[in-house]
Parts: C-alpha cells; sequence; structure tokens
C-alpha cells in the first residue's frame, strides 16, 4: 500500500501491542487443540456441527482479546477525513497516499531537501506502529515546508528520472537497434494512454511532452550506466501534500489527550 495512516487507540500503545501479540499465540493453541481433539488437520475436513464448534471457540477467545475475526485490535481505529485546505487531494488528514512509491512524497523530498515523512515522525523504520511526537513533528514538518518551498523558488518546479537498461528485459525480444526503430516504436506507443507519463516494457513515455533541462551521466544505484534527466514539472501537489501532514498534526494536538494518536506505516 505505501502509505501512512493515522489511528485512534484508547489504550495505550504498548498495551494493545502486547496483547496483540499475546492474542497470536493463544489463537494458535487454540486451533493445534481444537484440531488435535478432533483429529482433522484443517477446517475443509470437519462435518458442519465441528466448524460451528470451532468458531465457537474463536468467536469466545477473539471477544476475550478484543480483536475482530481478523485478529486486528477492536481497540483503536483508523481516523480518516478530507483535508479542508486542500479538499480534493489525494492525501487526508490520517492518510498519506503512495508516500512510498518511486514518485512518492518521501523521494521527493528526500531527493531535494534530505529529510522525508520518516524524519519528519521520528520513524526509524522498526515495527508498523509508531506514536510520534507530535508537537515536535508539527515543528520538522513546518520547516520541511519552509525548505522546500525555498528548493522550489531558487531551482523552479523541477524532477528527474533514471534512463537505463532493464536487466531483466530479454534481449533476444530487443527489436530497437536503431534510431529508426525506436521512431517506429515511439509512433505505435503514441495515443494507447492519456496518462501524463508511464512505463512499460518497452520504455518510459510522456504522451503529453516534458521539457527536458538537463541530461547527467552517471550510474543507477546498481552501478550499471545509467543517465538522469532533468525536467520541468509541477510540484503544486507535493507542496499541498505536505501542508495536508502540517494539518494532521495540527488536528491530532486539537484532539481530546484520552487517546493516543499512532501512525501506522506501510512501506
Amino acid at each position: 500500500m505505501c502509505s501512512i495512516i493515522l489511528y485512534e487507540f484508547k489504550e495505550p500503545l504498548e498495551g494493545v501491542r502486547k496483547q496483540d501479540r499475546s492474542y497470536g499465540q493463544a489463537e494458535n493453541e487454540a486451533l493445534d487443540t481444537f484440531y488435535g481433539h478432533v483429529g482433522k488437520e484443517s477446517r475443509k475436513e470437519l462435518t458442519e456441527a465441528e466448524a460451528e464448534a470451532l468458531d465457537g471457540v474463536m468467536a469466545t477467545l477473539q471477544e476475550a482479546y478484543a480483536v475482530d475475526e481478523s485478529g486486528v485490535g477492536i481497540r483503536y481505529h483508523r481516523v480518516r477525513h478530507a483535508s479542508e485546505r486542500h479538499p480534493n487531494h489525494s492525501f487526508s488528514v490520517g492518510h498519506f497516499r503512495s508516500s512510498y512509491t518511486g514518485k512518492g512524497l518521501n523521494n521527493i523530498l528526500r531527493d531535494r531537501i534530505g529529510i522525508d515523512l520518516d524524519d519528519i515522525f521520528d520513524h526509524k523504520g522498526l515495527g508498523h506502529f509508531h506514536k510520534p511526537d507530535w508537537a515536535a513533528s508539527l515543528v520538522r514538518a513546518r520547516k520541511a515546508l519552509e525548505d522546500f518551498t525555498t528548493y522550489i523558488a531558487r531551482n523552479g518546479p523541477i524532477e528527474v528520472f533514471e534512463v537505463s537498461y532493464n536487466p531483466f528485459k530479454i534481449l533476444e525480444d530487443d527489436q530497437v537497434t536503431s534510431r529508426a526503430d525506436a521512431l517506429k516504436l515511439f509512433e505505435a506507443e503514441r495515443g494507447r494512454t492519456k496518462q501524463e507519463s508511464y512505463i512499460n516494457e518497452k520504455g518510459k513515455f510522456f504522451p503529453e511532452g516534458i521539457t527536458v533541462l538537463g541530461v547527467i551521466e552517471g550510474r543507477s544505484i546498481t552501478g550499471k550506466e545509467a543517465q538522469y534527466l532533468i525536467y520541468k514539472s509541477d510540484l503544486d501537489t507535493y507542496v499541498q501534500a505536505l501542508d495536508v501532514v502540517i494539518e494532521t498534526c495540527e488536528w491530532v494536538l486539537e484532539q481530546d489527550k484520552g487517546s493516543e494518536f499512532v501512525l501506522g506505516f506501510n512501506h
């Protein structure tokens, strides 16, 4: 999912973590005991009466550990609502969508100002749930927005993408060996989609065109020769996304202190 999600906990996070882990162990023990008692190995082997009996055992266990049928704690729930500042944005208060994808906010920020959402929320990458210091996170988020907008003002709204040979491509299937071949492939590809840009097994395509400002020779992260194309882009959506992050921090800090607000990181 590659997103960051806000949860409201009605009990302390550490207590919920311990009980969730305990439920997993208790569930395994209950299943082993039940299947051992009826002498069978899986649910599909059970009679209707045995399946009903197993459901009763699991329902009792779930009630005792306060989890739902999937084993997910019911002592916390997701928080998500549209941003008041940017109501049509893909980010919302409590949901930072696709933050870890190639063109997600994390990569955009890290490449330009050296920090990302993990730094803003002081998430060390250990575990799914993380309770940030919301006041400190708000300060860091506001500073990140200031640095990001300063970068854009100084350098313009630019993006970069890497052009290197796909190591997973089968050479025998490669029919492009000249400039003319490349033109023919592009002519066949043109008009396939109305996406602003896309990638497939044939290459990277920009149906609406881009303005290239520079081509940098170098190497990819794998050490292969690569070129990095710098091109004009619109970074407004990323500025707005970071503003929604700030709005989320502000919203949490305005809430009643009876709950714990925790982020779930889905890398």
